[in-house]
Formats: C-alpha cells, sequence, structure tokens
C-alpha cells in the first residue's frame, strides 16, 4: 500500500511539472509582440562528404503580415522537411528573401499574428569543408570552420541557440571566436564532439536583439597520436633536455 502511495505521489509530482512547464511556455507565447521569436535552435549535424544537415526550431508568433523569419545560415541551403508543430503554416518552402546584409526564407501562417512552432530540415553543401589550418605545431589536417548569422529583421529573439556537431574521430582544438560562455562537448549517444553557443533572455528582455550577430570561428580536427604524437613527444623532450643543458653550463660555468 505504502508502494502505491508513493508511485501516486511520484505520478502527481511529475504531472504538476509537466502541467507547469506548458503553463510556462504558453505564458512566454503569450507575452510576444508580433513577429517576436520565443526559441531559434540550430543544429547542425555531419551528412556525405563536407556536407551538413541543419535542424533548425523556430517558435513565436508571426508578424501582422503573418510571416516569418529563418535564417539562411549557409549560402545554397537546400529545404528537406518540415515538421509543423503549432499552429497553422501555410508554405512548406520558404521564399528568399533579403533584409540589410542578411538573407531570409519567409514563411507565411494563414492568420496574422498566429502563434507556430515548426521544426525544418535542410542540407547544407560543404559546410565542413572550410581552409586547412596550419598551427605552429606542424600537426596536420585540421581544417577552419566559420558560422555567422545577423539578426537585420526587426524583430527580437528571446532565445537562441546554435550547436555545430563534427564528423567522427574530430574535434575542436581552437575557438577564436565567441571569446567566452561557448560549450566544448560531446554527445553520450553518438559519440561526436560538439560546440554549442547561446542566448538566453525573456519576452521583456530579448538576448538576441535586432543590429545582433553570432560569430563562431574555429578549427577542428583530429587528435594528436600515432606517428605524429611521438614525433611532438620527442620534440618535447628534445627541447626539455636542451634546456637542461643550457641551465647546467649557466650554474655550473662550464664550456
Amino acid at each position: 500500500m505504502k508502494k502505491l502511495i508513493n508511485c501516486i505521489t511520484y505520478l502527481i509530482v511529475i504531472l504538476s511539472f509537466t502541467i507547469t512547464s506548458a503553463a510556462s511556455a504558453a505564458a512566454a507565447t503569450d507575452a510576444l509582440k508580433a513577429g517576436q521569436i520565443l526559441n531559434y535552435m540550430e543544429t547542425f549535424t555531419p551528412s556525405e562528404k563536407n556536407d551538413a544537415t541543419l535542424t533548425v526550431y523556430v517558435e513565436g508568433i508571426s508578424n501582422k503580415a503573418g510571416e516569418i523569419y529563418v535564417f539562411i545560415s549557409k549560402a545554397g541551403m537546400t529545404p528537406i522537411d518540415m515538421k509543423v508543430q503549432r499552429g497553422n503554416v501555410t508554405a512548406s518552402n520558404g521564399k528568399p528573401g533579403k533584409i540589410g546584409s542578411s538573407s531570409y526564407l519567409i514563411y507565411k501562417t494563414s492568420s496574422p499574428e498566429e502563434k507556430y512552432a515548426m521544426e525544418l530540415t535542410f542540407n547544407c553543401s560543404d559546410f565542413y569543408k572550410g581552409s586547412a589550418y596550419k598551427p605552429d605545431t606542424g600537426v596536420s589536417g585540421q581544417v577552419s570552420l566559420k558560422y555567422k548569422i545577423a539578426n537585420t529583421q526587426s524583430y527580437n529573439i528571446v532565445n537562441y541557440k546554435v550547436r555545430i556537431y563534427l564528423a567522427k574521430g574530430r574535434e575542436y582544438s581552437l575557438v577564436s571566436s565567441p571569446k567566452k560562455n561557448y560549450i566544448l562537448g560531446k554527445d553520450s549517444q553518438s559519440g561526436l564532439r560538439y560546440l554549442e553557443y547561446g542566448l538566453a533572455g525573456s519576452a521583456a528582455k530579448p538576448a538576441f536583439k535586432q543590429a545582433m550577430e553570432v560569430s563562431i570561428n574555429a578549427v577542428h580536427g583530429t587528435p594528436v597520436k600515432g606517428v605524429s604524437a611521438v614525433i611532438l613527444w620527442l620534440a618535447a623532450i628534445g627541447l626539455g633536455v636542451t634546456f637542461f643543458i643550457l641551465e647546467y653550463k649557466k650554474v655550473f660555468k662550464t664550456p
């Protein structure tokens, strides 16, 4: 009987948490202004060769013309799929448009100022191609990776996040921008390494405001191992021995 009571109590707690979370999300959406985006999340996953599969989750309220703006994060990215989770989005393929320096795909809802949530999938050709990067260590196989979007539309984004996975066996060796608040992690299921950067705010104080931009500049490659690791190890020992000999000569004043 005691176990049954505990199970019922546990279920009530879980249910109340779910209802509270749903209510909070609904309240957050209700607080949005026309055209404002509540959540904008991008995930890049390795596909064939240097291509990436981009998944975009966007949630908010369409503007007074019923429009939804989705960033063209990679020139030439092609739509694969669209899953509408809330609202009535009438256009399965967004119409290309440009505001200032940024290009967008413009989707439409059946009515103006309509609440929506949708997940879009794109193919981004040569996203991981980059250019060769050769640091002073001489380790080869490292490639640069660049990503940049600028919010030139007149609508703020409350919460924004981007996660960029690397192909199996590769890892980030250098991140020059952003300077802070990014995460380097490893997916527990796929084993893929990733870089994540996010901006969190509220309806009253959106994090990704108009005229702001997000820029990622990083370098990725294969971990140093095998012959390369041995060479670097021997080089380190050689430098250590040289330093010791020089210091020994200074202390004991030997030729």
